[in-house]
């Protein structure tokens, strides 16, 4: 679970760095003093992943109508964007690939006070299935995250 990231010198390659549909296990880190690491199982369906092997910023946000993605930008194994909210709230996304592996590093700001969570994806070489990394269940877990900071904001 703690592979290395890919030096930022290495070209990118389709095949070697791109988060596949399927089961992962997920890793949520609230970077806060006191908090405690979360760990469950999610299906990344294939609607959630582009064509370069990345998370789609709009499927993130598909419950969060207010929110409009700006500064889009990708860089070798890396893929940040930002996404501006009702209510003033500030997303700053970033996510890295290495191998069928992710992590998301997400800053949500909103009226001087930041939340930073941190999460990790690893791939878990099967389907999703019925009961257990259910479709769509990605999204909800992030999604809970910038509720939490808007919530405590």
């Amino acid at each position: 679970m703690h592979k290395a990231l890919a030096g930022a010198c290495l070209v990118f390659s389709g095949a070697a760095y791109a988060v596949t549909p399927g089961a992962y296990s997920f890793v949520e880190r609230e970077l806060q003093p006191g908090t405690d690491e979360k760990t469950t199982l999610r299906c990344v369906s294939a609607e959630q992943v582009d064509a370069n092997g990345y998370l789609v910023p709009q499927k993130t946000l598909a419950t969060h109508p207010s929110c409009q993605i700006s500064e889009d930008k990708t860089s070798g194994q890396a893929r940040s964007w930002t996404a501006v909210c009702a209510g003033g709230a500030q997303y700053k996304v970033t996510q890295k690939n290495s191998g069928k592996d992710f992590e998301l590093d997400v800053k949500m700001e909103l009226s001087g006070t930041e939340i930073h969570t941190h999460f990790k994806g690893e791939a878990l070489g099967r389907a999703c299935t019925a009961g257990g990394a259910a479709s769509g269940l990605t999204w909800p877990v992030l999604r809970s995250a910038l509720t939490r900071g808007a919530m405590r904001a």
